[in-house]
């Protein structure tokens, strides 16, 4: 029995050996430590249980006194210097949180020292007490170490938080040795199979699913989507299984993990259908560019049609009535060869303001008989009157007389609004000369301090029937854009056009017009009688 009392206190000395290591070193102590420090005191205490005379550790004893033998020390040495070792790295784990709780760690130090250093000077003889005190010392130290070891947390509570942690995941875990038996899982991977398979440690994973099966050669880390009996049913899991290495990178052992995919595959069928309905818009978008563009060549081959109707189609009206005059002379040889030359002039004007047609040269004879046109970038520069006054020039070649008359600040109109002006007095000249025969032409720019007005009058053929054609839409869009209104009158005396345009605001800027649709030419099927109903 003492024998047996010596072993348990020995193994008292070892486990404080290996609980100081363990809180030194802050891991696992591994079994190639704990093997060679149990190994030597597990073999003397065999050969001293397998005397039968016990006389080599005790000699004799009473129930207050004994007689120790050589057998003793030996066992005695272990005893101490695996409590020695076992009480220095306690001490010093908890030295290393002085910083932070430095009394009370004091307080454990002396309560775990002082009994220590008592016993010692019973075993060295310098003090004998009454009756044994070594075991309630031994007791006393080991009880304060075990309560440093509850108070500042040296056990390693890793594997607690690994559990815990392990619980909080939704996906089946499961961790396996080599040889695939389970040794440690999560309750989301109970729960999936229980209660028709209970889980368990040292179960082979396989037991669980066949399907879980991993064979040697098959590469790491493994994933694949399974389908599975579970307790619930069939369900479609996401499987994958990676290596767990030492710190020599060999191979220990596996983690397995089954996510479960029904939602998805809700999910993907969600983005099947959202595909579908993107493939859906996008060949509506691909329509809807189709139709913008198709717009947008609508709309710039209407502008050109309006350029041309406005620039071409003026200079071509002046050109026929200038041949016509020339054919209702023919008697006046030089008179006509000098009317000839301005049309050969005006028609090779007209040449230049082709886009294919803009590099050739001048025409060389009677340059001087036309006025230069005005470059675009030139037309602000010049005054309005100027440029109105060069129209009547060019309209003075087809027999027409141009009256122009201007009243008030004129010369304060913007030079953003000069293009447009011109344009409409193009319009409304070309128009009195093609259907109005007219010979004529009156044209008044009035200006006040709330809006200036132009006003056009030809003593044609007016004809009350008359239809907005290509012309007028176009005059029209212009004096929208200048944000302004148009009146059109036509009666017995002739036609006229009164544009009325308010100053533009100097803070804030012209207003933006409204947008106007675009409209397709209309047919010019004008007629030269004042009868019937006319194109304009």
């Amino acid at each position: 029995m003492i024998c047996m009392q010596y072993l348990a206190i020995c193994s008292m000395s070892l486990n404080l050996l290996f609980l100081g290591i363990s809180c030194q070193s802050g891991h696992k102590l591994p079994s190639r430590v704990i093997v060679p420090l149990s190994l030597p005191a597990a073999l003397v205490y065999l050969l001293v249980l397998t005397n039968p005379l016990h006389q080599g550790c005790f000699r004799g004893f009473t129930a207050f006194t004994e007689t120790t033998a050589p057998a003793y020390g030996i066992v005695a040495g272990y005893n101490y210097i695996y409590l020695a070792l076992g009480l220095l790295f306690c001490c010093l784990s908890l030295i290393r949180q002085a910083d932070r709780r430095r009394p009370a760690i004091v307080l454990f130090l002396a309560g775990i020292l002082t009994p220590v250093i008592v016993h010692i000077f019973i075993v060295a003889g310098a003090w004998r007490p009454p009756f044994m005190l070594e075991p309630l010392l031994s007791a006393v130290s080991i009880t304060l170490i075990g309560l440093s070891v509850l108070r500042f947390h040296f056990v390693d509570i890793t594997p607690l938080a690994r559990r815990m942690i392990m619980n909080e995941i939704s996906s089946a875990l499961a961790i396996t040795r080599l040889d695939g038996r389970i040794i440690d899982y999560n309750l989301a991977l109970s729960r999936l199979f229980e209660p028709a398979v209970t889980v368990h440690r040292l179960m082979p994973v396989a037991d669980l699913s066949p399907l879980l099966r991993v064979f040697p050669t098959e590469p790491k880390p493994l994933r694949r989507e399974i389908q599975l009996d579970t307790a619930a049913g069939q369900h479609l899991f996401e499987w994958t299984v990676h290596e767990v290495c030492d710190r020599n990178g060999r191979p220990v052992g596996f983690v397995y993990r089954l996510a479960e995919l029904e939602n998805e595959l809700q999910l993907r069928r969600l983005l099947a259908g959202q595909n579908e309905q993107l493939a859906s818009a996008n060949q509506s978008l691909q329509r809807y560019a189709q139709i913008a563009s198709e717009l947008r060549q609508i709309t710039v081959r209407n502008q050109l049609a309006r350029e041309m109707h406005d620039s071409l189609g003026h200079s071509l009206i002046i050109l026929i009535a200038l041949l016509e005059r020339i054919q209702s002379r023919p008697d006046t040889e030089p008179e006509q060869t000098e009317l000839f030359g301005q049309a050969g002039q005006l028609l090779h004007q007209i040449l230049n303001q082709l886009p294919l047609t803009q590099n050739l040269p001048p025409y060389p004879a009677y340059e001087d008989h036309l006025p230069a046109p005005a470059a675009e970038n030139e037309v602000a520069a010049a005054a309005l009157p100027v440029q109105l006054r060069a129209l009547g020039n060019e309209l003075a070649l087809s027999g027409v007389s141009l009256e122009m008359d201007c009243r008030g600040p004129v010369e304060q109109i913007p030079a953003a609004h000069e293009s447009e002006i011109l344009q409409i007095s193009r319009e409304a000249m070309t128009n009195a000369v093609k259907h109005g025969h007219a010979t004529l032409i009156s044209l008044f720019l009035l200006a006040d301090d709330r809006h200036y007005d132009l006003i056009l009058l030809d003593n044609g053929c007016g004809n009350p029937n008359f239809v907005k054609g290509f012309g007028l839409l176009n005059m029209e869009r212009r004096v929208q854009t200048l944000g302004g209104t148009l009146r059109l009158q036509s009666d017995s005396s002739g036609f006229g056009v009164y544009v009325a345009v308010p100053w533009p605001r100097k803070t804030d800027g012209p207003a933006d017009p409204p947008p106007v649709p675009a409209v397709e030419p209309l047919p010019d099927t004008g007629t030269d009688s004042c009868s019937g109903q006319v194109v304009l």
